[in-house]
């Protein structure tokens, strides 16, 4: 799809929103997840932040293959208000998601369980994004990863254009 024209009649790029996922502007539904150390988090721990969501698993190909660009994004806006967090489907339950992802350098947090929320949130390949707003309203999102450049662009341009909303 061509990108909208802007003002003087450019063409801006935009990222594309996946209309399978969560519809823009929609709130997704509140969830209850515990991260690795124990401590639950819910829709209200994403309030007054940014937040690129990412549902991975480490079974899964093209979620390995995105997590160097989704660690490139957590570095890139950690300080600048904004939350990546990994949510987490575990299919080998011998695999320990916090010890794999720390093996490989990956510092951004995850939420475990995910399996568990990814109907309500309209999950149905993994990995699957989005970025949410300061409000918790869908600005973005895609599902699959079909290469780096593309993804970083388009995930870079929604988090950019939410940071840019008055909150």
């Amino acid at each position: 799809r061509p990108a909208a024209p802007g003002r003087d009649g450019e063409r801006a790029e935009r990222p594309q929103h996946d209309p399978r996922l969560l519809a823009l502007n929609s709130v997704p539904p509140d969830f209850s997840l515990k991260d690795s150390e124990g401590k639950t988090w819910t829709m209200a721990d994403f309030k007054g932040k940014v937040v690129l969501v990412d549902f991975w698993g480490s079974w899964c190909p093209p979620c390995r293959a995105a997590m160097p660009s989704v660690q490139k994004l957590h570095e890139e806006f950690k300080d600048q208000g904004v939350l990546v967090m990994g949510m987490n489907f575990e299919q080998n339950k011998s695999v320990d998601p916090a010890k794999w992802k720390k093996d490989k350098g990956y510092t951004y947090p995850s939420l475990l369980e995910a399996q568990t929320i990814a109907r309500a949130w309209k999950v149905n390949g993994w990995p699957t994004f989005y970025v949410l707003d300061r409000e918790g309203r869908v600005v973005w999102g895609t599902a699959g990863f079909g290469g780096a450049q593309g993804f970083e662009n388009a995930a870079r341009e929604a988090i950019r254009k939410a940071l840019a909303q008055q909150g």
